[in-house]
């Protein structure tokens, strides 16, 4: 085969991924809300706290709290639902960022558009495509 026919073959069948629209985003300032987690252990290994001891009194403050920040965290997932329900996210705690994964190009689209410069907790958050190459 001579490299016209291999390129126009590979064009035929779709081989050329880097064509392909970005379906993925990249959130960037993220509000740290969005990322914590309460874990009681946790909490006792930073308080140097045994673990065996019982700090049951302060276990219901800290599930109060550890709700609320997983609302926090359902409420920014819910913002880019209402563009892919099937949405996935990664999350970046270290960079404050957030990765979100759509099905389609167009959602993705939707969502950056709509999403970019909205403020959410403290912050206003930043959405950029992200395109995957393979090599």
């Amino acid at each position: 085969k001579t490299f016209f026919s291999i390129f126009r073959d590979s064009l035929n069948t779709g081989e050329h991924e880097h064509d392909e629209l970005p379906k993925s985003i990249i959130v960037t300032n993220v509000d740290l809300s969005v990322f914590d987690n309460i874990d009681i252990k946790v909490i006792n290994e930073l308080i140097g706290l045994p673990a065996h001891l019982d700090i049951s009194h302060v276990r219901k403050p800290l599930e109060f709290l550890n709700q609320f920040l997983k609302k926090f965290q359902a409420n920014f997932e819910a913002m880019f639902r209402e563009y892919e329900a099937n949405a996935t996210f990664h999350y970046l705690r270290s960079f404050r960022r957030v990765r979100v994964d759509c099905e389609a190009h167009l959602a993705a689209s939707r969502a950056k558009l709509s999403m970019d410069g909205t403020p959410f907790g403290q912050n206003v958050i930043h959405c950029y495509f992200l395109q995957v190459k393979s090599f």
